[in-house]
């Protein structure tokens, strides 16, 4: 009798999370929290806003997308005339004139440039629920998965940003979704002029907003050569369907892609081409493109060189400690809360000790069941080739940094966002064929991580963490988050820590 009472429970649970009420809720949760964030906290936050802000800046005096030359009064933003990570600033500085032309307030603009950012973060999770039932999830999986991702406390943080990452993640889940279009027509012996073309377009696109796009890149293109390759049989099949996809073209859209393709082609040989000719690099080091007096102006870069020049000579960084402080790092950083003048706090103890028991305990749960997972679903193969080029890529760059200063810079949680979800998803789908036979627990586990989550997770870590100056200089502002913090801190455990 009580079984069947729990069964009936967990049924209730599991079919709300299974709806598009739980969805919006998800989207709900996590606008507010944006908005929070973007109406109250001080500018510039602390990624890296005022970089993002400044070149939109630069980028409004001129029409065309790149610098030719290096501006004047720049060199605080590093070598930007071969910078390949730029469209975002260029995108966003349209609407930036245009706020211009409403008010010449800064707090007004910038605020309006918050909003559009937290558009695009929406904009993300819609994409991510796409792809998470494109991986199989369920859809009381997905709708899990993307709860749990927007209480990590970094992504609304985030969101709220004016920050190319957040374009960056649209286009990096936008295009695996592309991708999964592609495959599924390569499924049916076709291949389509048009959306080869987009993809490869969009592509070039989105490696000119970050510069870490390509290893993700990379990996969707291995993928399509590798099915193709495995479909090498059926080449005149393809052929054929190639060609009678470009005589259905109509003679504009033709025209449109052709000429898409050659702006998305010439943009990134001008960027990535040259500075690889030049410069040997796909993204050159800032001396290598001006002097070292200017570059000194740029503070990540003036950080590196002096921890370099600081070093003692003959000192060897300790390898096997980096991984330590690589997984640190990463940990802290996406559950820590930071002021606008850097002031970190530490994470909420229950939140970010949660992630490392379920995390810990989820990967050794997917390891072992990775085969089954894996093994035949060319969608899942494909964001976890994605994952594994990108995630190295990652670690190679900052590892290199770390054997030049012997410091662990520039490890950040945000980094991973755009997989944060889908890492979710597959440990999810790990759990549940571990707990396959035993509904109730399943559903328990989640309540219990739900609960332990609102314990600081999302906004609720910067409320509690922070003081009245990381807040706009605001009377209201001010008051309202004062009464929320003194309102929420009894409640929280550790929050008087």
């Amino acid at each position: 009798m009580f079984h069947a009472r729990l069964l009936r429970v967990a049924d209730t649970i599991r079919a709300f999370l299974a709806s598009r009420r739980c969805f919006y809720l998800v989207i709900a949760v996590f606008t507010v929290q944006a908005i929070w964030f973007a109406v109250t906290a001080r500018y510039p936050m602390a990624f890296d806003e005022n970089f993002h802000f400044g070149l939109i800046q630069l980028h409004a005096d001129q029409w065309v997308p790149f610098f030719t030359s290096q501006p004047a009064h720049a060199n605080q933003f590093g070598a930007v005339v071969r910078d390949p990570s730029y469209l975002y600033h260029f995108i966003m500085s349209v609407p930036y004139r245009f706020t211009t032309l409403i008010s010449s307030n800064v707090v007004f603009q910038i605020i309006v440039l918050r909003f559009i950012n937290i558009g695009l973060a929406v904009a993300g999770l819609a994409l991510a629920r796409k792809l998470l039932r494109r991986l199989g999830g369920s859809h009381a999986l997905v709708n899990t998965a993307l709860l749990l991702s927007v209480l990590v406390p970094i992504v609304p943080f985030l969101a709220a940003h004016i920050n190319y990452d957040n374009l960056f993640i649209v286009l990096a889940l936008g295009s695996v979704l592309a991708v999964f279009d592609w495959l599924d027509r390569l499924k049916r012996n076709r291949i389509s002029a048009a959306n080869t073309a987009l993809i490869l377009c969009l592509f070039a696109m989105a490696g000119l907003v970050k510069y870490a796009y390509l290893p993700i890149a990379a990996a969707l293109g291995i993928m399509m050569l590798w099915q193709l390759w495995r479909r090498r049989n059926k080449r005149l099949a393809f052929y054929k369907s190639f060609l009678s996809s470009v005589r259905t073209l109509g003679r504009w859209q033709l025209i449109g892609i052709s000429l898409l393709c050659i702006i998305s082609a010439g943009l990134f040989a001008e960027r990535y081409g040259i500075n690889v000719i030049k410069y040997h690099s796909l993204n050159p080091d800032c001396a290598q493109v001006l002097s070292v007096s200017s570059c000194l102006q740029y503070s990540p870069w003036a950080r590196d060189y002096q921890l370099a020049q600081a070093k003692p000579a003959g000192v060897e960084p300790n390898k096997l400690a980096y991984i330590g402080e690589w997984f640190y790092g990463m940990w802290m950083r996406s559950f820590f809360a930071i002021s606008d003048t850097y002031d970190t706090q530490p994470p909420l103890p229950i939140p970010g000790v949660t992630v490392i028991v379920i995390g810990s305990i989820g990967t050794i749960v997917f390891m072992y069941f990775a085969r089954r997972l894996l093994k035949g679903d060319v969608y899942r193969q494909t964001v976890v080739l994605a994952l594994v080029l990108y995630l190295g890529a990652l670690i190679a760059q900052t590892f290199q940094t770390y054997l030049k200063t012997d410091e662990p810079v520039a490890i950040n949680g945000r980094y991973l966002l755009p997989f944060l979800p889908i890492v979710i998803l597959l440990v999810g789908m790990a759990y549940s064929r571990l707990w396959r036979r035993r509904p109730v627990l399943k559903v328990a586990a989640f309540m219990i991580v739900l609960l332990l989550f609102i314990q600081g997770g999302g906004i609720l870590t910067f409320i509690i963490r922070s003081n009245d100056s990381w807040y706009w200089p605001n009377n209201t502002v001010i008051s309202i988050n004062h009464a929320v913090r003194e309102m929420l801190k009894p409640f929280v455990i550790g929050a008087k820590l």
